[in-house]
């Protein structure tokens, strides 16, 4: 419940208070902690992180987090963290409070850290390479000429990425809506690969116009998706190229072997990486996740590896004889990137069909290797395990 000081301020979240939450605390099995979902399920975690700044802030937990820690030394991480992500995002300088929840009851520590200035955040962060317990294998990264097919980054204007996304056209990109893309705060990245180095040719590009579905639900999630108009038309090369959308009538069979690509949550990574999923059927899907799974979306994953935080909006892509065809885009899954359970993408037709709604109709959109992506991802030995 919001006191009537808080009623004011709390209107401009649009009602998105306590839509999600991380509650703690002791029964027989000793400690719990456990992340809330606004759809009403929960993960029993190790630690996790809500906001704006929850990677930045779960990429240190990732690196330092042991079990059993002593309280000294949860309370050093827990600032850090929260210095990293939170703070770092709001840039309010404020105060680190804790709540540490014990057997014999719970106890609330104040201002565990009191920075004096508000938090300048980097141009980008960099946390040395981690683990998480679901990482099983390797990551392989993809090698340069194998990323002609996507926009594959969005920033804000201080460099940090937050979205992946799609190049359509010279002058689109598709992404996801709850990604939130402002034309006077962000700007779309082509032709990244290695997000530490500073050589390569890259094109970034100012967005003049972010036109969301008009069905977009927040709540549920359904049609979650974005189109954004670039102020400068893009220019193609041997590495910036546009993906083809998948036609409303794309035949979509289960198993179907389809790649997603992102920067998503491994702490560390700096090259682009890339996961091969088997499409999952709406009634399997719906075996984990019930009606929240809508026509508007597509499953994939559950089989050992899966899009994570960081991914959104970036593309999911199947093999259409020798076209790579956007089928789908990355938009939610488990908060804990659960590798067992598929993650869900927006149909990629439903970005088609917003296209056709848009006077003029756009050129080289169609369903034809004309204009589209045709050189292949590699699929057979490119895996990035991750935890989601």
């Amino acid at each position: 419940m919001l006191g009537a000081d808080h009623a004011h301020s709390a209107k401009r979240y649009r009602g998105h208070v306590g839509a999600s939450l991380i509650v703690g605390g002791v029964d027989l099995m000793g400690p719990q902690l456990y992340s809330v979902h606004p759809h009403g399920s929960y993960s029993r975690l190790p630690f996790t992180a809500l906001g704006s700044g929850q990677d930045a802030a779960l990429a240190v937990l990732e690196d330092r987090f042991q079990p059993n820690m002593r309280l000294e030394a949860a309370q050093e991480l827990l600032v850090e963290a929260i210095t990293a992500g939170i703070l770092g995002d709001l840039g309010s300088g404020g105060s680190v409070d804790a709540c540490v929840i014990m057997g014999t009851g719970a106890k609330l520590l104040r201002t565990l850290s009191s920075p004096t200035k508000p938090i300048q955040r980097p141009n980008q962060y960099h946390f040395a390479p981690g683990t998480t317990a679901v990482l099983s294998q390797t990551v392989k990264p993809l090698t340069l000429e194998l990323l002609e097919e996507t926009v594959q980054a969005m920033e804000d204007r201080s460099g940090f990425h937050f979205c992946g996304g799609s190049l359509i056209s010279q002058s689109w990109v598709v992404t996801a809506a709850h990604c939130s893309v402002s034309p006077g705060r962000h700007v779309v990245v082509l032709g990244e690969y290695d997000r530490s180095s500073n050589a390569e040719p890259l094109q970034v590009l100012s967005i003049s116009k972010a036109i969301t579905h008009p069905s977009w639900n927040p709540t549920t999630l359904n049609n979650d998706l974005t189109l954004l108009k670039l102020a400068s038309p893009a220019q193609y090369t041997n590495r910036i190229s546009p993906v083809c959308l998948a036609s409303p009538d794309e035949a979509l069979p289960a198993g179907l072997k389809c790649a997603t690509t992102g920067w998503g949550r491994l702490s560390g990574v700096a090259r682009l990486q890339q996961v091969a999923l088997p499409l999952v059927t709406v009634n399997q899907c719906r075996q984990y996740w019930g009606s929240r799974i809508t026509d508007s979306m597509i499953c994939a994953g559950g089989a050992g590896a899966s899009s994570c935080q960081g991914d959104s909006g970036g593309p999911l892509v199947c093999q259409k004889g020798n076209t790579w065809v956007l089928i789908g885009i990355v938009s939610w899954g488990t908060s804990n990137c659960n590798v067992r359970q598929p993650a869900i993408y927006t149909r990629g037709d439903t970005a088609q069909s917003l296209l056709c709604y848009m006077p003029p109709r756009l050129p080289q959109l169609s369903h034809t290797p004309s204009g589209c992506l045709s050189q292949g991802l590699r699929l057979d030995s490119l895996y990035r395990h991750s935890p989601g």
